[in-house]
């Protein structure tokens, strides 16, 4: 049986999609090394039944890379829930990933919520639940917050304050100016508005140490490490109320390699590929034929700057609003620079790999050829000497 080439997958972390000989998605899965785990299909020979069933199905497959493994378990959950492949149905729980909510109160409470009722604000969604809870716990340490569904009024407090991960609002250990202060540093950095954040509590450590209160200041050391542990944010999936198409391409040796994501109510869901001869004006001849055959989401995002009478064109065609926006920062940015990264791993990656190669060795110019050789011997005898 010939299986399909896998020589170009990257040592990356992602999502592959397998398909079968009509094109229709079959199965979805996940990776921290794509090579690796993609590889082990077509290479192991003791399957159980139902994978060894998908293996002989598998005609095709595509990838995409992600920048991080927690972004793979976002994307794996939105394009399974998108695709409904064959083998992940008894596989997968297609279920969304919790929340943290920090609850509308004079004293809120931090918990978990599986979907966003109820008053207060939510966080997320979280890639896993070993995540989640570690964020949980993180914060709920650090910031002292409440965790208990209803204050106790016998004025009795639980072990959680008097081991110290509690402020205590129901002895009144604690004001509640103080204690939404905390909340709202909870909150930035569940966020990820870490940078102010972390600004913010290194002026109070040193308030704190001038004056010799030298506990306080401690404890906003403690915050400060806290805060910067949790500061990597995700940006696969984030929040907003429409969808959006982020556009980036490369040109190499008069040809265009370019990348369309579609990205569904703020989660990456999908990417189309296309390959071109690149002229003058060749970017938006290609968003303008495009849209004039796909869907025209609200937001298209690209990494150059595109004519702004496309715009009446596109809402012409869409019959809503349409947004053309070049990032320069945040999360959409970093999309644009994922869809790009995407390009370069999918069609140079060996020359990624050459000239990394060329930066270890300290080369002036990048190798075009590479000798190996190899010499053995049997006890300093019958030496034989191999090239390659």
């Amino acid at each position: 049986m010939a299986y399909p080439d896998i020589s170009d997958v990257p040592h990356s972390p992602g999502c592959y999609l397998y398909k079968d000989s009509t094109g229709t998605i079959i199965y979805v899965g996940k990776a921290k090394d794509l090579k690796r785990r993609v590889s082990s299909y077509f290479q192991k020979k003791d399957h159980d039944p139902k994978t060894r069933k998908l293996v002989e199905t598998i005609d095709s497959f595509e990838y995409i890379v992600t920048a991080t493994d927690e972004e793979a378990y976002l994307l794996e959950n939105t394009l399974i829930k998108r695709h409904q492949p064959k083998y992940n149905i008894d596989l997968r729980d297609a279920k969304s990933y919790a929340y943290i909510i920090l609850t509308k109160e004079k004293f809120p409470r931090i918990a978990i919520a599986r979907n966003k009722k109820g008053k207060g604000t939510f966080f997320g969604p979280f890639v896993s639940g070993r995540e989640r809870d570690y964020c949980l716990s993180v914060v709920k340490k650090t910031f002292r917050l409440r965790s208990c569904k209803t204050m106790p009024k016998n004025h009795r407090a639980c072990l959680r304050y008097h081991i110290g991960y509690c402020a205590g609002p129901c002895v009144g250990a604690v004001t509640e100016e103080a204690y939404q202060k905390q909340c709202s540093y909870a909150a930035d950095a569940l966020k990820g508005n870490t940078k102010p954040l972390i600004e913010a509590l290194t002026a109070e450590m040193q308030a704190y140490s001038e004056k010799m209160e030298f506990e306080d200041a401690m404890r906003c050391r403690d915050m400060i490490t806290a805060v910067t542990n949790l500061s990597s944010r995700q940006y696969v999936s984030r929040k907003t109320d429409h969808d959006e198409d982020v556009i980036a391409y490369r040109i190499a040796s008069g040809v265009v390699y370019l990348m369309v994501f579609h990205v569904y109510k703020g989660t990456l869901g999908g990417r189309d590929e296309f390959i071109f001869d690149y002229t003058d004006g060749c970017f938006e001849e290609f968003v303008s034929r495009y849209y004039a055959e796909n869907t025209i989401p609200k937001e298209i995002i690209t990494e150059e700057v595109l004519d702004d009478t496309l715009v009446p064109y596109l809402e012409g065609l869409a019959k809503h609003k349409v947004i053309l926006t070049t990032p320069r920062q945040g999360a959409k940015k970093k999309l644009v620079e994922l869809a790009g990264k995407n390009i370069e791993t999918v069609h140079f990656g060996d020359e990624i790999k050459v000239h990394e190669l060329q930066n270890a060795l300290h080369l002036k110019t990048p190798p075009n050829v590479i000798e190996c050789f190899d010499i053995s011997h049997l006890s300093g005898t019958d030496t034989v000497a191999s090239m390659v």
